[in-house]
Parts: C-alpha cells; sequence; structure tokens
C-alpha cells in the first residue's frame, strides 16, 4: 500500500496529529531541501545524501554508492514531471533524470552546457533548465536538450514559468517578457520594476492572469488590465 493510502494519520483525541520523521526513522539525513510525490503516492526527499523514498512504512535512499548514473549525493535541486520523472540537479549544477529505477546524469553529449540552476515543468511536461549559459528545452523524442538560441541571443534569463505548448513566461535582465515558442514580446520593462534591477528569484502566472514576482519585496502585473 501506498504512502497516499497511508498518511491518513488519526488521533480521536486531538483535532490534528504532527509526526516527525528523522534519522531514526530512516532518513540518511535530516536536513531536506525539497520534497514531491509521484502520480503513485510515493513521496521522494532531496538530501545531501542522495535520493529517498518514503512508501508510507520505510524510506529508501539511492545514492552514489548504490545506484548507477547518479553521481554526486548531494541534491540541491528537484522537480516533478508526468510520467513519475523526477529531474535533479546536484550540487556540482548537472542535471539529473530518474524514472523506474534509473537515473541518468545529462553532459553536454546531451545538450546541457554550463552550470545548472533551476528546473521548471509545466503541467503538460515540457522540461525547461535555466544555466549559466542560457535556457534549454528537453527533447523526449532525442533524450537531449536543445539551447534556446532566440530566447538566449540578446539577454541574462533569470526565472521563467512555463505555460505549456512550449510557451513561457520568462524574466530577465531586461524585465519580463513572453514566449510563444517562436518570438519573444516584452510585457514590462526592468526599468518599470517597483523592485528595482534587483534580480527575480520566483515567477507564477495566476488563473485570474496576474503574474507575480518576487525578489527584494513581490510585486504582481496584469497585461490585460
Amino acid at each position: 500500500m501506498l504512502f497516499q493510502q497511508q498518511a491518513g494519520f488519526v488521533d480521536v483525541s486531538a483535532e490534528y496529529l504532527v509526526r516527525n520523521y528523522t534519522v531514526e526513522d530512516g532518513l540518511p539525513v535530516n536536513a531536506i531541501s525539497d520534497i514531491v510525490q509521484d502520480e503513485d503516492g510515493y513521496l521522494y526527499f532531496a538530501t545531501y545524501n542522495g535520493l529517498v523514498r518514503y512508501d508510507g512504512y520505510e524510506f529508501t535512499t539511492y545514492n552514489s554508492s548504490n545506484s548507477e548514473g547518479l553521481e554526486s549525493d548531494r541534491i540541491v535541486g528537484m522537480a516533478m514531471a508526468p510520467s513519475n520523472t523526477i529531474w535533479l540537479i546536484d550540487e556540482t549544477t548537472k542535471v539529473i533524470s530518474y524514472k523506474d529505477g534509473s537515473f541518468k546524469t545529462y553532459t553536454e553529449s546531451d545538450g546541457v552546457t554550463g552550470s545548472a540552476e533551476y528546473i521548471e515543468i509545466s503541467e503538460d511536461g515540457d522540461v525547461w533548465v535555466v544555466t549559466s549559459k542560457g535556457l534549454l528545452k528537453f527533447n523526449p523524442n532525442q533524450n537531449s536538450f536543445e539551447q534556446q538560441s532566440e530566447l538566449n541571443k540578446n539577454e541574462s534569463i533569470w526565472r521563467v514559468s512555463p505555460l505549456g505548448n512550449g510557451k513561457l513566461l520568462g524574466v530577465s535582465e531586461n524585465g519580463l517578457f513572453k514566449w510563444d515558442g517562436n518570438k519573444t514580446k516584452q510585457l514590462l520593462p526592468i526599468e518599470d520594476f517597483p523592485t528595482g534591477k534587483s534580480v527575480i528569484n520566483f515567477i507564477t502566472k495566476l488563473s485570474n492572469g496576474d503574474i507575480w514576482m518576487a525578489s527584494n519585496g513581490a510585486f504582481s502585473f496584469n497585461e490585460n488590465t
């Protein structure tokens, strides 16, 4: 039985139950940097001692000593894609995928150039990686990454928010922009950011069309108002 079936702890003597998990329960370390849940209900924890899976009963640790394809134990970034594929960034800034018990580390021969900084995934499964040398998009048919040359040509991209169908919102040193898969459209120049020219470290679009960004403070923008 999987975690989503087992996680509903009930304490009839209280309104809620708090359960703390530590190395005494099977975690390799107490420090956890991220958590995701797959479509089968398993929880995965990104740690500095590998990727950890929890099935509701016990923890299983995958690290470089027991898992081929995983070169570093120190996981600093993680994102869940459809079809139970987990994308990771390790401390050496490499991009790794995990699916069906197998790891693959992507290198320059797989299209990964520069140091990986973070991963964003759209609801329909587009995988985008921002690196020190620009934005990459995963091509599942080739099992490799492709440089987005048109996007990377004139600006340093800070953060992106995928919209699906190959489209995304992005924020760069020049401001907020939208990419439709072929060309960019500037929505708000950096000079009009109320936070000044501070690097934006978060961007998302809400269902009402509001685009929220955060760095030294937070602000919203709607291109239709």
